[in-house]
């Protein structure tokens, strides 16, 4: 199993220069794995990605930029709220908006749809 996981994080780090995002193809995979590390992994990948957006977000509108996505305030998402959101947003593109995902969009491109989505503010409307 150790294995396993070096392999997970080489694929993930080695995708190309700083670039340490995951593909969708590759969240998928992982997502339905049974082996409780390679879950922990994920876990822990999803939570770093949801941090890294909040921050920036937090970090633009300190400096004048328009909030990119409003969720209610002192809301901690959990992690099956992060699956949710992931899983919402691929099941809309394909079915609302009639332009599903290929797979190798980053996973955290597609959090940030989905926290667009479902928390929209009134100072950012995103173009259909």
């Amino acid at each position: 199993m150790k294995k396993q996981i070096l392999v997970i994080l080489f694929i993930i780090l080695s995708s190309g220069g700083a670039k340490a995002d995951m593909t969708l193809s590759l969240y998928e995979e992982l997502r339905s794995s049974n082996d409780p590390e390679t879950k922990a992994i994920l876990q822990l990948f999803l939570e770093a990605t949801f941090t890294g957006i909040q921050t920036t977000v937090i970090r633009y509108e300190a400096d004048g930029y328009p909030m990119a996505f409003c969720p209610p305030e002192e809301k901690i998402f959990t992690i099956d709220e992060l699956y949710g959101f992931l899983d919402s947003e691929v099941a809309a593109a394909k079915a609302i908006r009639g332009v599903p995902y290929l797979g190798d969009e980053p996973v955290s491109f597609v959090m940030l749809n989905a926290l667009q989505t479902l928390f929209p503010c009134e100072s950012y409307r995103r173009k259909n």
